[in-house]
């Protein structure tokens, strides 16, 4: 798998990164320093009126954070970051923001994953298939969308005991995969696997053991875009 590590954490959680830098079955890439955001953030709690706005960053920002986490994961871990994951995620990812992908790209990152919503900015993020940037003047920038639902949207949805549901509602969405033969990139976060109890219902588990059941191959973002980068 690929942990997207903010820069932050990293620091913060060095003791905890190093041996999972030092296995060759884990892959690391980033996740900006302090988890801001590409585009405006829009939010409406269910049953509230109110909607929360999380502005863009400045572009100034942006770029020292994306070539200081490379730089916090290079002198720390030995890895040289090609991906990026965006926080929040986004519709459409980053169509349209040539100069949001001109900053992802100067800063050394071959692909990023940032198109996580649907329409309505919610889960779940319909089954888009990864993609160049080409239209935007980037054709060797790959974006490999999330799709599907981000456990903590779902469990806040659904309640956080409710573990053994969404293990049943991603063996759906492998069947999904096997019978469109599609690329289904997930999204898990730490916090969320302990607040949702995965190590008791098994939902990240039993994605896993259900994905080799149907055949599905499992690998990491990275070696994913070496799959279909020519050259890589």
């Amino acid at each position: 798998c690929t942990f997207f590590v903010c820069g932050r954490t990293l620091l913060h959680a060095l003791d905890a990164l190093e041996p999972v830098a030092a296995s060759p079955l884990f892959d690391i890439q980033q996740h900006t320093y302090s988890h801001i955001v590409f585009r405006d953030v829009r939010y409406q709690p269910a049953g509230s009126n109110a909607e929360a706005v999380l502005p863009e960053t400045p572009h100034v920002a942006l770029r020292e954070e994306l070539a200081f986490t490379s730089e916090l994961i290079r002198k720390y871990l030995g890895r040289e970051c090609i991906g990026l994951r965006t926080p929040f995620g986004y519709y459409r990812g980053l169509r349209d923001r040539p100069d949001l992908l001109g900053i992802v790209q100067e800063t050394g990152h071959r692909y990023v994953t940032s198109w996580g919503r649907n329409e309505q900015n919610g889960n779940p993020t319909p089954w888009v298939q990864p993609f160049a940037y080409g239209a935007e003047g980037f054709p060797e920038l790959l974006e490999i969308p999330f799709q599907f639902w981000l456990d903590g949207v779902w469990f806040d949805a659904n309640g956080y005991g409710e573990g053994r549901a969404f293990r049943e509602a991603l063996r759906g969405a492998i069947d999904e995969v096997v019978e469109h033969d599609l690329v289904f990139a997930t999204a898990f976060h730490e916090w969320c696997a302990v607040e949702a109890n995965e190590e008791g219902t098994g939902w990240i588990r039993g994605l896993i053991e259900y994905a080799r059941e149907r055949g599905v191959e499992i690998m990491s973002y990275s070696d994913y875009w070496a799959r279909v980068t020519p050259g890589a």
